[in-house]
């Protein structure tokens, strides 16, 4: 994983994260399953095209995998740009914080939920004692 952290300000935190790099052997076999799964499509059916909607769909939605993300917070919030999107979650709106191994989870909801999709992961698995101390400060 691609972890460069760089401060801005005394007053924020930012890094980036690149999942595949940090995982190389889970980023060759997710490779592998796309190839094999398009190859089985097309084993099956004996229609190309099944198999290059395949080849074109898994790749997508698993881009977030693939593509680094730029995770910042300063006193505005908590900032994510993956992929040209940038989200933001503002310290005011947050009303949950879960802290994991390698991740912190926020949520502007109070109660967990498994739809809860305002929420941003912040993946942190090289500078994680950094960002739980920035978020219990700001908080």
């Amino acid at each position: 994983m691609e972890d460069s952290q760089r401060h801005k300000s005394e007053e924020s935190l930012s890094w980036t994260v690149h999942p595949a790099s940090e995982s190389p052997v889970r980023a060759g076999l997710t490779v592998m399953f796309i190839a094999m799964v398009a190859g089985a499509l097309y084993q099956a059916t004996g229609i190309l095209l099944y198999s290059a909607i395949t080849s074109i769909a898994l790749p997508v939605t698993l881009a977030p995998f693939f593509m680094p993300a730029t995770y910042t917070l300063d006193s505005a919030g908590v900032t994510v740009r993956r992929m040209g999107r940038t989200r933001i979650l503002k310290w005011d709106q947050i009303r949950t914080v879960t802290y994991s191994a390698a991740n912190v989870y926020v949520s502007p909801h109070t109660v967990k939920s498994f739809r809860d999709h305002r929420g941003i992961l912040i993946l942190c698995p090289n500078n994680r004692a950094a960002v739980v101390d920035y978020i219990k400060k700001v908080q």
